[in-house]
């Protein structure tokens, strides 16, 4: 990463929403879904054209700095996208809610954070992820 700037800029929330909304298409078309119930007990879908995580993504950022980051923000956006399948045909993905997926992915790193070892996180991943939550929310008490 480049000097402190560089890292404000690459660390902040609506810069990596951006970079990663560029990963997908514009509009996804769900198709066929199949439903299963979890564990749990829960109702849940998976989009038949996406069965497992899309590997095209996952390969641009994995072993990269910033994987953590970029694939918790993807698994986010993917698990919203699953959520709406259920009820929707298609959806362009710039009118996915932006908080909902800030929301998703800070709630997905401060549980990670809690027990970094569990995840194979390093101390550059963990200090990566503290950074982001200090350049997101400069005046707040750090998770």
């Amino acid at each position: 990463m480049g000097g402190p700037k560089q890292m404000k800029y690459e660390l902040l929330f609506s810069s990596l929403y951006k970079r990663a909304l560029k990963d997908w298409p514009q509009e996804i078309e769900f198709g066929k879904l199949s439903h299963h119930i979890t564990p749990d007990g829960e109702s849940s879908y998976s989009i038949e054209k996406f069965l497992g995580f899309p590997q095209k993504i996952e390969n641009l950022y994995l072993n990269k700095h910033d994987e953590v980051i970029m694939l918790g923000l993807h698994h986010r956006i993917y698990d919203i996208l699953g959520c709406s399948a259920k009820d929707h045909l298609k959806v362009r993905l710039q009118d996915l809610r932006p908080e909902t997926v800030q929301s998703e992915f800070e709630n997905y790193l401060k549980d990670r954070l809690k027990s970094p070892k569990e995840f194979n996180w390093d101390t550059t991943t963990i200090q990566q992820v503290k950074d982001y939550f200090a350049v997101n929310y400069p005046d707040k008490e750090k998770p």
